[in-house]
């Protein structure tokens, strides 16, 4: 295809050419509408490309801009193409904040000037100009497989200015080998089609791009080859004797054999004249979140010869085709969803994926928080204060600052300070300003909740995707943030992640279940085999003629009496008494999903559900229950205080539990037959807010940016078998069947990561109907892992993919909710003093003959941040003048970019 050049030029002819064979709404005439061009002459006249109508002196780079421009406007960004531009801007943020700039470049220099190389000279000396096609972050994969963070730097940022003035620093050395594996250095290779110029394979039906890597001209991919030079082939009859690259970057059009990767210090970058420190941003950082391409200060860049960002706006225009459905809005609600639906529109060709942005003020609520109580203790309650002795100090510096003792003045001075304040914490969202308001009162010894809002925390399973979640409760808990909720709702796995973060069992006791017990079980707990009978095969895959003839379900694939009285009851069990004592003020509401009156169903110990530990997993059964994979559906008990389930009279137990040739159970008022969440609240925000809790933090465990409601292929036929034969067969469930068919819990949960998306980026309320009827709002915010970072896969079982997935969700959560903003992007280094590398295995001590089982490891000490607040009011009204003015000129800033 046509690649851009240096000075971000390309014929406006071919571009009309492939938009139009890749179909691009709007350019069915730009063959006829962009005449042909020289490169880069100027045109007078440049009408109707694509929509858009200029004037003036345009050139040929100028003009296939605007159209591409243009297309992003109107149809938004690719998953790919913000994929490499988020991991651009995580590795400029963790540049800036180290000092090391760490950079894929080309070795083929992109002039020829002196013999065959470009050179320019700095102080008298000549200077090698080499082309930097990618930065890397935390996240970038190394040709090894494991991400850039694994690969520990130790140079501290104190290096950066050695040699004397006017003299070339120490360069610091190669990047450095991985502690995870024998590779000797850090070696980038691209983890994504996109970044290739193969952006079609990501629009394959069933295509999985966290399993996607980079092949070589043997066929096989970089992971089978040797992490160290020469690269060889460790496939067997292969003679491949070094890795050699048939893609080209798609940057530099070079192989992957022409690039190395170099870490650069900033004084070296300085010396050498390259971007560092703020300008290392490119436009493509604007004050924490990352800047869709049809922002002004983004295109200003491409046009001023930013060519990454150049060959994006290329790559946007040509994946367009998955975005058409949708409609022109760059972030898609739920009610496009419906609109594209009721065109006909079908499902696998929506491509809908999140905008989650995380918070961008660069100030400490918490310090914030604790000078509008001294403001407060002065306006209304004297008792806002943390003591008499505190309150006298801040009168006596209001009534400095009013330049007199009268009342009327310190009152007036100290109402001007509190609207400064109050500006300053708009611009944090209402669910974090609770919690930290919250845990500062914890600090100074109050009551450590507030009248005014009902604080929930919702958690998301996902399977064996819940360790991500497992991971993020673990922070919470880590930062001392597990007592400022009043209640905790969990779905699917989440339900249990929940239970262990109750009764305080963390960070080991909870997480160990999904990195450790779960994989050392097996194929006790997980077995790929038992899908046959889930497909109605019979006894075709698994050869078990015997449970063929006996079990009319069959054995499930997951195996929940292994995880849930084998390992929860028996080998780690929960601590009950503990877990009791906390619900008593922080309840359980485990969610799932009523499969007759179709709705989600939550239970909980005020309803009579949960009594003792076994009733308490026969709920989490009921919420985690995947339809077709986990053997019968649920059926609980009915108690005089069981209001929130509707009685059936049916079997005691479910016929689908019985013997082939056994007789049907008794009958008795029982529950309607429940399963997973995943069918009707798969991430359990609506339920709290339907409950009276007007403010939820919600844990997600799929990476959002990730696209959603793509399903076809194999992949959909085998989960449309699944369902046919567990609910229509099996349990004559034929309408749940149905509701599955039309992938309505697919929608569902597109329409829920969207609505809250928009709750969190926008503080907007969400709106919910009410368990009375009547309609209740409330406030959500979602923390979900960055679309660098791998998603898990449901039925992971490999332990190490497991405890980077909990690691992963620590830190995300830690990056997020900190106060401090300097200590943004440290989460990972936390996470890995909870979950180091060499973290024992509780199997490991419960197979030993030596080992108690209950031998876990030393439990690192929680995160104190305490030593931050202070009580000094000068200090405190220092602080908050200087981040006042630090956030007038973030929004001034992003009113004038708005503008232009």
């Amino acid at each position: 295809m046509s690649r851009l050049a240096e000075n971000c030029s390309v014929s406006s002819s071919n571009y009309a050419t492939i938009a139009l064979s890749r179909g691009v709404s709007g350019s069915r005439d730009l063959s006829t509408a962009v005449p042909k061009l020289k490169r880069d002459t100027p045109q007078k006249h440049l009408h109707n490309a694509g929509r858009n109508h200029f004037q003036g002196v345009t050139t040929t780079s100028q003009a296939a801009l605007t159209i591409l421009k243009d297309g992003v406007r109107r149809f938004g960004p690719s998953a790919g193409s913000e994929h490499m531009l988020r991991a651009e801007v995580a590795a400029a943020e963790d540049a800036i904040r180290t000092g090391l700039y760490s950079v894929w470049r080309n070795e083929h220099l992109i002039g020829k000037t002196k013999n065959g190389k470009l050179f320019r000279t700095n102080n008298g000396v000549e200077i090698t100009d080499y082309h930097e096609c990618f930065r890397i972050g935390p996240s970038s994969r190394c040709f090894c497989g494991h991400p850039y963070r694994a690969h520990p730097l130790p140079i501290v940022k104190a290096a950066q200015s050695d040699g004397e003035p006017g003299t070339r620093p120490a360069p610091p050395r190669f990047p450095p080998p991985c502690s995870e594996c024998r590779c000797s250095e850090y070696r980038f290779i691209p983890d994504h089609p996109d970044a290739i110029a193969e952006p079609w394979l990501s629009r394959r039906a069933g295509f999985d791009v966290t399993a996607w890597a980079a092949k070589c001209k043997c066929k096989h991919t970089h992971l089978t080859h040797d992490a160290n030079p020469p690269h060889r082939c460790r496939e067997r009859g292969c003679g491949c004797s070094c890795y050699a690259s048939t893609w080209e970057c798609l940057v530099c059009d070079g192989k992957w054999q022409d690039h190395m990767t170099i870490v650069e210090s900033t004084a070296e970058r300085c010396w050498l004249g390259k971007r560092c420190c703020a300008v290392y941003y490119q436009a493509m950082k604007l004050h924490g979140a990352c800047v869709p391409l049809a922002d002004p200060a983004v295109e200003k860049a491409a046009t001023e010869g930013t060519k990454f960002m150049a060959r994006a706006f290329m790559l946007y225009a040509l994946q367009l085709v998955a975005r058409r459905a949708l409609g022109p809005s760059l972030s898609p609600m739920p009610e496009q969803i419906d609109k594209a639906l009721r065109r006909g529109v079908p499902l696998r060709s929506l491509d809908v994926s999140g905008d989650l942005r995380p918070p961008a003020y660069e100030f400490n609520p918490m310090l914030v928080l604790q000078f509008a109580n001294l403001l407060d203790s002065v306006i209304s309650s004297p008792t806002a204060a943390p003591s008499r002795e505190d309150r006298t100090a801040f009168l006596r510096l209001l009534s400095e600052a009013a330049g007199c003792d009268n009342g009327a003045s310190i009152l007036a001075v100290a109402k001007k300070y509190k609207e400064l304040a109050d500006s300053l914490l708009d611009a944090v969202h209402p669910v974090l300003l609770s919690m930290y308001r919250r845990k500062l009162d914890s600090y100074r010894g109050g009551p450590h909740k507030d009248s005014q809002h009902r604080l929930a925390l919702a958690i998301e399973g996902g399977a064996m995707r819940g360790c991500v979640t497992a991971g993020m409760a673990v922070a919470l808990h880590h930062m001392g943030y597990a007592d400022t909720f009043d209640a905790v709702f969990g779905s699917s796995a989440g339900s249990l992640i929940g239970a262990y973060f109750i009764s305080r069992q963390l960070p080991y006791e909870g997480t160990q279940i999904y990195y450790d017990w779960l994989p050392f079980m097996g194929k006790k707990f997980l077995d790929l085999k038992r899908i046959g009978r889930g497909l109605g095969l019979g006894f075709l895959l698994d050869g078990d003629i015997i449970d063929f003839l006996i079990n009319k379900l069959g054995k499930p694939l997951l195996n929940l009496d292994v995880l849930l009285k084998d390992i929860v009851q028996e080998k780690q069990p929960l601590d009950w008494d503990k877990f009791k004592a906390n619900d008593s003020w922080q309840p359980l509401k485990v969610v799932t999903s009523g499969l007759c009156s179709q709705r989600a169903i939550v239970l909980d110990s005020k309803h009579g559900n949960i009594r003792d530990l076994p009733s308490l997993m026969a709920c989490v059964r009921a919420s985690m229950l995947l339809p077709g994979l986990a053997g019968p559906v649920v059926h609980l008990p009915i108690y005089p205080e069981s209001t929130n389930l509707t009685p059936h009279y049916l079997p005691l137990i479910t016929p689908s539990a019985l013997p082939r040739f056994a007789p049907q159970a008794p009958c008795g008022f029982v529950s309607e037959p429940l399963a997973d969440a995943l069918l009707y609240e798969p991430v359990p925000f609506r339920s709290a807010i339907a409950d009276g809790y007007d403010q939820v933090l919600v844990l997600r465990s799929r990476p959002d940016g990730k696209r959603v409601g793509r399903l076809g292929g194999i992949e959909a036929a085998v989960e449309n078998r699944l369902a046919r034969r567990f609910f229509a067969g099996k349990h004559k469930l034929r309408h749940v069947y149905e509701y599955m068919k039309q992938r309505q819990h697919r929608i569902r949960y597109m329409k829920d990561m969207l609505m809250l998306n928009e709750a969190t980026n926008r503080h907007i309320k969400l709106q919910v109907a009410g368990l009375d009827g009547v309609e209740k709002e409330g406030h959500a915010f979602a923390v979900a892992l960055d679309p660098s970072t791998a998603e898990i896969a449901r039925i992971s079982m490999t332990r190490k993919h497991i405890l980077e997935g909990v690691r992963a969700g620590f830190a995300r959560l830690y990056d997020v909710i900190v106060p401090d903003p300097q200590k943004r992007g440290r989460g990972y280094e936390e996470a890995l003093k909870v979950f180091p590398t060499n973290l024992p295995g509780v199997t490991e001590a419960f197979t030993s003959s030596t080992s108690s089982v209950s031998s876990f490891p030393l439990v690192p000490p929680l995160f104190d941040d305490s030593s931050e607040v202070t009580t000094d009011p000068k200090e405190l009204e220092d602080y908050v003048i200087r981040a006042a003015a630090r956030e007038r000129e973030r929004r001034n800033l992003l009113a004038n970019d708005a503008n232009s």
